[in-house]
């Protein structure tokens, strides 16, 4: 799992803890936006699968009939599919990368959210938190102290 389904995992835990009309909104917002982010990289991947198997055609098409490449039936199927579905690719990748923006958007708003949602103040300004320190070698550094503030 990446850093950024992590952090989306996160947020939409935290998002279902609320109960709200705004909240109900914002799950249902990435729902769609994931969604969305899915199925355009879903036809990315359909598109460049397509432009492979059309580009394997061709090879395949020149390897066992080098003869008839010139303006056989096969040869122009092949090259017409090719053309195609690189063209999708190129449109799809456009569609992801702009549902990608708005799932990042939606997420933004879900953080901006949960800030405005989160009470500042839970530790009194000046207190002192005891910090236990990792891989230090000396036992005086074991134990570190931080000032909220």
């Amino acid at each position: 799992m990446s850093e950024r389904q992590r952090q989306n995992k996160f947020l939409r835990e935290l998002i279902e803890s609320q109960e709200c009309a705004q909240c109900n909104n914002l799950q249902a917002r990435i729902i769609e936006a994931e969604r969305n982010e899915s199925c355009s990289g879903s036809a990315v991947k359909l598109a460049v699968v397509l432009a492979l198997l059309s580009v394997l055609g061709l090879g395949y098409t020149k390897v066992l009939s080098p003869d008839s490449f010139d303006n056989s039936l096969p040869l122009k199927a092949f090259t017409t599919v090719f053309v195609a579905s690189t063209i999708c690719v190129v449109g799809f990748i456009g569609f992801w990368c702009h549902y990608r923006s708005a799932c990042n958007a939606v997420y933004e708003e879900v953080r901006r959210f949960i800030r405005s949602r989160h009470k500042p103040g839970a530790s009194a300004p000046g207190t002192v938190v005891s910090v236990p320190g990792a891989g230090f070698d000396s036992p005086q550094s074991q134990l570190s102290a931080v000032r909220l503030t």
